[in-house]
């Protein structure tokens, strides 16, 4: 996973080498959406990428098919890209007890230190505390 212009893709590569000749590579997306494709050659090895927005294909499968002359049938490789999820999320204080709503602090208060414990699977996530 790539961030780009404050937005997270997924960049997924179908590569084949040592092919004579090259092997002819494609992508099968569920969906019909229009997504960049990059391609490169070189003498040992042929790819095929595409970056995907995170969260339009979470969750979704990526086919990879190579085609050759010396292959019977289409070869495939099928990826499922992750699902994000958040189960849960805890702060803790000296001050106080432990809640999962909110903290109130007093006036006066100082050099208090306050922990985020998130569960789940989550590539990142942002916090904003107000006053």
């Amino acid at each position: 996973m790539v961030q780009q212009g404050g937005h997270d893709s997924w960049v997924v590569s179908c590569i084949s080498s040592g092919g004579r000749p090259d092997t002819e590579i494609s992508l099968a997306l569920n969906g019909n959406n229009e997504v960049e494709r990059e391609s490169s050659a070189n003498s040992d090895m042929k790819s095929l990428s595409v970056r995907l927005p995170v969260i339009e294909y979470e969750g979704r499968n990526i086919i990879c098919v190579f085609k050759h002359p010396k292959f019977l049938y289409a070869e495939s490789r099928r990826i499922t890209l992750p699902t994000f999820y958040l189960s849960g999320v805890q702060f803790r204080s000296e001050v106080g007890s432990n809640s999962n709503e909110f903290l109130e602090l007093q006036e006066g208060d100082s050099n208090i230190v306050i922990s985020l414990e998130v569960t789940g699977n989550v590539p990142r996530y942002s916090i904003i505390c107000k006053k």
